[in-house]
């Protein structure tokens, strides 16, 4: 709740404002059994409410979490990370990169060069500190540091090309794919010996306005005592149950096969054009 009307205030957009305090002063704890677990919930009063809430939150989903350059640009640090993992030995050799590189993502690149069995409770437990330690800072210190090396890298080199991308905000080329063509597409690319994730990558951006799942449930309690899930107070939470909203991606990695990649998948027409304000231009046919 608090960071929908933040977000929405810097953002300048009014679509995640919703009455926060309204819908605090409508929280209650349910019990749902005798003994049983305790769960935070709603009176009824709160069922109109939390529905501005949903709907603020999936409107934000789709405007700033979901925007595509966010979503591209979160790509390319996933990617980063990974390049930076499969070359930590050759990095952590470096004076000036290795001292930077996190201990949680040294230990992890341990695990993935040795190829150990590991429990993940066990691992987490014992990097719990270094986890601890892994704060944006610290990995925007290490973009930094990939970024701006000047000698040999050797196969890092990507994560270097990666890191001045992220520094200076250059967004990798993306187009958005048609509803239902993105497997298609995804084939055909590969077909001419398109690499995903060296040339192409196709990113799934996919939010649901409420889901219908034991871990997401939200119950209401009325004055009686009898408890229902909000679906039973709400027609408009139960329209749109477990119906996600859904784009796809076609990121141009390799930028030396742009023209290549965009050719293709227009001649699938499996891609929208898109103008500079991101959105789909109409051809309008003259009278």
């Amino acid at each position: 709740m608090d960071y929908l009307v933040r977000d929405s205030h810097f953002a300048g957009v009014a679509i995640g404002k919703f009455d926060i305090q309204y819908l605090i002063n409508s929280l209650t704890v349910i019990r749902h059994d005798t003994g049983g677990p305790k769960t935070l919930g709603l009176t009824p009063k709160g069922v109109k409410a939390y529905e501005a809430f949903a709907v603020a939150r999936q409107f934000m989903n789709r405007t700033v979490y979901y925007h595509r350059k966010v979503k591209v640009l979160e790509y390319m640090m996933e990617q980063f990370i990974r390049e930076t993992l499969l070359n930590c030995e050759r990095l952590n050799a470096l004076p000036e990169i290795g001292p930077i590189i996190p201990g949680y993502l040294k230990a992890v690149a341990d695990l993935i060069r040795d190829r150990q069995h590991y429990e993940k409770q066990e691992f987490m437990t014992t990097n719990l500190e270094r986890y601890i330690d892994l704060t944006e800072d610290a990995v925007w210190t290490l973009v930094s540091a990939i970024a701006k090396y000047d000698g040999d890298l050797g196969r890092a080199e990507r994560a270097r090309t990666l890191g001045r991308k992220l520094l200076r905000r250059q967004v990798l080329p993306n187009h958005v794919i048609d509803r239902g063509k993105e497997t298609l597409l995804e084939h055909r690319l590969t077909e001419v010996n398109l690499k995903p994730d060296d040339d192409i990558a196709i990113v799934k951006l996919k939010t649901t306005t409420y889901k219908a799942t034991d871990e997401d449930n939200v119950f209401v309690v009325d004055f009686d005592g009898e408890i229902d899930e909000i679906l039973a107070h709400s027609e408009m939470i139960t329209v749109l149950r477990d119906k996600p909203e859904q784009e796809a991606l076609l990121v141009v990695v390799n930028e030396a096969k742009s023209a290549e990649i965009k050719e293709i998948a227009s001649s699938m027409q499996a891609i929208s054009a898109i103008n500079g304000n991101g959105r789909k231009r109409v051809k309008k046919s003259l009278p």
